[in-house]
């Protein structure tokens, strides 16, 4: 037997579900082209940001306990600027959040935030930062200069082109590949394994852990030269590779 879904209220923004106890419903937004610098909030939730023509956001509300437990998109839209903050009335009864974002190459500067939930982005271009509390970054194919923090999930980057990368983490694993020589990486544990690959050449490079082992391989270790690799670890091993 297939269950009809049937929505309950429809408008411009989406429309509004329900199944048994739980009620779906789904927000797209269309960002100001104008806009070059953007701030994603969602206090419950996974965030998915794409490469893509123009910005936009496709959001997926899913809560129970009825309207009054909906989530709540909070919009600040001015000139060159924008800050979305999704958040929840009421996270005891169940509410949550998927987002999924495009970003043209024209939003130059990005900061995404993830009270709880995992990020991921592909392809992107751009300077970006990324915080979660709880839960995993996934970056892949990046151009721009990222900063990424995680008070507990795990960092992983493969393909990044970027000339600064700085990854950080309370708990979880710190993988970084990198497609071109950075200026500067810095990958920071308290509780979890690093593993770093760039590209062949001279790097400044500080390596350290606690507990656990440190290699260094296929690199010419040079503390005067003009790139440098930080990784250090409290407990976890701690990789640092040439390719």
């Amino acid at each position: 037997m297939r269950l009809a879904l049937l929505p309950l209220v429809c408008s411009v923004a989406g429309c509004v579900f329900q199944v048994g106890e739980t009620y779906e419903a789904f927000v797209d937004v269309e960002i100001p082209s104008e806009v070059t610098t953007l701030a994603l909030e969602v206090e419950w939730g996974d965030v998915t940001v794409v490469a893509g023509d123009r910005a936009r956001l496709d959001a997926r509300y899913e809560w129970q306990g009825g309207d009054g437990n909906s989530p709540v998109l909070i919009r600040d839209e001015r000139s060159t600027e924008a800050t979305y903050r999704f958040e929840c009335p009421d996270t005891r009864r169940g509410c949550g959040v998927t987002v999924e974002l495009a970003l043209p190459p024209s939003v130059t500067v990005a900061s995404i935030v993830a009270d709880l939930g995992a990020v991921q982005t592909t392809d992107l271009q751009t300077e970006l930062t990324i915080h979660t509390d709880a839960g995993s970054i996934e970056v892949d194919g990046h151009e721009g200069l990222l900063d990424l923090q995680s008070e507990f999930g795990a960092i992983e980057v493969t393909d990044a082109c970027s000339a600064e990368l700085r990854a950080t983490t309370g708990t979880g694993e710190i993988e970084l590949e990198l497609c071109e020589r950075p200026d500067v990486v810095e990958a920071k544990a308290e509780f979890g394994s690093i593993d770093v690959v760039v590209p062949v050449g001279a790097y400044a490079v500080d390596a350290s852990t606690d507990f656990g082992s440190v290699e260094v391989d296929g690199l010419d270790v040079d503390p005067e030269a003009d790139a440098s690799i930080v990784a250090r670890t409290s407990t976890g091993e701690v990789t640092v590779r040439g390719r």
